[in-house]
Order: C-alpha cells, then structure tokens, then sequence
C-alpha cells in the first residue's frame, strides 16, 4: 500500500510536468497505452483465454466511466494545487455511498450517512466557497471523484466472478483505442524526454493500481487504507520543493476530516460483510 501511495504520488507529478508541452487527452492516451505495454506480458503468459468472458458489455460499461474518470482527474490535477487535488480525491469512497443508496438501492445506515455528512464538511474546508473562487479544476477534481466510485462499484462487481488480472487487462485493452480518438484532434508529437515523462505516467499508474489491489487482497482493507493517506504528505513536499506549491493548514484539515471519515465507512462496511458471512 505504501508503494501504491508512492507511485500513485510519483504520477500526478509527472502528469503536471507532461502538461507543460502536451494536451491532457494525449497525456491520458499514453497512461493507457504505456500502460498497455507494461500489461501485455501479463496477457502472453496467461493466453488468450485471460479474455474468455461473458461479461463484455459490463467492462466496456467500466471503462467508459474509468476514462470520464481519468479525463477530469488529470485536467483537474493540471489546474488545481496538487495537495489540494489529492485531499479531494480521498472524497471517493464518499460517493460510493451516495450512488449505492441512489442506484443500488442499498440500505445505508445512518452512522454511515453522518460519516459521508462529515466527510463532505472537510470538503467545504478545502474549497472555502465563499472565501476563495472554487475552480474549474477543483469541480473537475470533485467530478473524477464520483466517477471513480461509479467505477469502484462496476469493479467490485465483476471481481465477484472476474479475476482481478482480466479486469485490469480490459481496461487497458479497452481504454486505449477509445483514449486514442480525442487524442488524435490535438495530437503532436511529443518530444524525447516528453515520452519518457508520459511513459513514467503509464508505468507508475499501472504499478500502483496493482499493488493497491494486490494489498487490499492480502489484508483487511480496514488495516492499510490509513497508509493510503500518506499520499498527502508526499504529495504535499513534492509539491512544495518541484513547484513551489504552498499547501494550507485547510488542506490537511480537510483531508484528515474526509479521510478519517472514509476509514470510518470502510469500517462499517467490513463489519456488515463479516456480519453477512457469518450469517
């Protein structure tokens, strides 16, 4: 989880050099597609019998909500502090709640709605609306928030019967001829250390999502989801030493409120599941 946290870290970083010279789209086709070629030996060893499934049109469903997702998650970290953008990403788990209640139907208890209450109050913190202008990159930081927990759902889904290598496997598989389309209306060649900054995007995410959901299988998600918070921090000093980024004491309140608030939910959740097992 700390590696996860440290290349996750390392990605947003690269991303914000990488928009210096190129466009967010070509940005998010390269994450894809380097991180395709990083996927690919994973894909020759199993076979093509890796892809044998019944379930295609719920992986295109997911992918197409993971690129609206990474779409507004890497403009948003171009225009928006880094510690900032990474303290409102902790808001994720936060709308898993509210769609599952809406879409689902899932019966949300109310501890859990006080928590996602809290945990929005820590949101209110960062942004300060009516103190400071919220940016366009802070809605589309909020935005990739909600997209990522529709995805977060699709997955948890299709993990029920889908190993998790076929799932990481199609959504490379998927994302990047789709990615590619966009990309190709401000296309431009970037240059030789460009490329290297874009394939260290694709590499870093692809690394990370694995180590993430390599950790939450091994142990309680419950026992190292609060490593994952270290991902402020280390965002915070690079932020500050590569880009001269000051973070706010709002910032790490906020975050700390909203993480604090998330780790509850999990809590609860973990609780309920076990109670659903033994039943």
């Amino acid at each position: 989880m700390l590696g996860s946290a440290l290349l996750f870290t390392i990605m947003i970083s690269a991303i914000r050099v990488a928009s210096s010279e190129v466009n967010a789209f070509i940005i998010v086709f390269c994450r894809n597609l380097f991180g395709f070629i990083v996927i690919g030996p994973i894909l020759l060893k199993n076979g093509l019998i890796l892809l044998k499934t019944n379930k295609l049109k719920i992986y295109f469903l997911r992918s197409l909500v993971g690129l609206l997702a990474m779409f507004t998650w890497f403009h948003g970290v171009i225009n928006t502090p880094l510690a900032e953008a990474v303290a409102l990403n902790f808001t994720m788990p936060l709308f898993v709640i509210i769609v599952a209640a809406l879409v689902l139907n899932e019966n949300i208890k109310w501890r859990r709605w006080l928590a996602t209450f809290i945990g929005f109050i820590g949101t209110l913190i960062i942004l300060k609306p009516g103190f400071q202008e919220i940016s366009f990159g802070h809605a589309e930081i909020l935005l990739s928030s909600l997209f990522m927990a529709i995805a977060f759902i699709i997955v948890k889904k299709l993990s029920l019967t889908e190993p998790t290598n076929r799932i990481v496997v199609y959504m490379l598989l998927i994302n990047t001829p789709i990615s590619f389309f966009p990309a190709l209306i401000y296309w431009e060649w970037p240059s030789i250390n460009m490329i290297i900054w874009l394939a260290m995007i694709g590499v870093t995410g692809t690394f990370a999502h694995f180590m993430f959901t390599k950790s939450v299988s091994l142990v309680e998600i419950t026992s190292i989801i609060p490593i994952d918070f270290s991902r402020l921090p280390m965002t915070a000093i690079i932020a500050y030493v590569f880009f001269l980024e000051k973070p706010s004491l709002d910032t790490f309140l906020g975050g700390t409120i909203i993480f604090l608030c998330t780790l509850y939910i999990l809590n609860r959740e973990m609780k309920k599941e076990k109670k659903i097992n033994a039943d």
